[in-house]
């Protein structure tokens, strides 16, 4: 099951409703709480609406891939974490803690139709940087680790449809990140393109 391959996943109209309501109070309650959106606002110079569009991006491929899992290849479904962390730090372990369940953990990462547009390619990123002590950095830089990532593209973070386009050990793709194209991002984030695992 490991490896490069497309898990298409298409919710009908009212499972999709029930899980973008979900994410949406998700993200709502993030906000009022002052958590990850704030984050994104005051260390990504980026607009909220765009920072909270993000955030619901992660947790919908999170949805899919759980769902993809399951119906590919019967692992047992599990509910993506909408629980709303205490203060500012964003935690930065597995997003699909499987390991508990007889399986691997799962980190997932995704991407849109923009950035397919702005890269020319599928493109992920992972939090490299911590360097400032707001920025965080992913579990998997910190040591070795036989996790697994699942790399996901949706349309766009409101649509019925999303597709895992692979499932690979970290170890298996840690040397392979490079540099972002946006300047302002290098030294922070480091990213995987699709191109660079066929």
């Amino acid at each position: 099951m490991i490896g490069i391959k497309d898990l298409v996943i298409k919710l009908t109209t009212k499972e999709n409703n029930l899980i973008n309501k979900k994410i949406q109070q998700f993200v709502d309650n993030m906000s009022s709480q002052k958590q990850s959106v704030s984050y994104y606002v005051s260390h990504r110079n980026t607009k909220s609406e765009k920072a909270m569009a993000d955030i619901f991006l992660g947790k919908k491929a999170e949805y899919i891939t759980s769902l993809a899992l399951e119906k590919y290849y019967n692992i047992k479904y599990l509910e993506p974490d909408l629980e709303i962390r205490k203060g500012k730090k964003k935690g930065w372990g597995a997003d699909l803690p499987l390991a508990e369940h007889g399986f691997q953990d799962v980190h997932v990462k995704s991407c849109n139709a923009k950035t397919l547009a702005f890269c020319k390619d599928y493109s992920w990123t992972f939090q490299y940087s911590n360097n400032n002590g707001m920025n965080g950095q992913d579990k998997l830089f910190k040591g070795k680790d036989n996790d697994l990532i699942a790399l996901v593209y949706l349309d766009n973070h409101l649509g019925n449809e999303g597709c895992v386009k692979a499932i690979i050990p970290w170890d298996d793709i840690s040397n392979k990140l490079k540099n972002p194209i946006k300047p302002t991002l290098i030294g922070l984030k480091k990213c995987l393109y699709y191109k660079d695992l066929c």
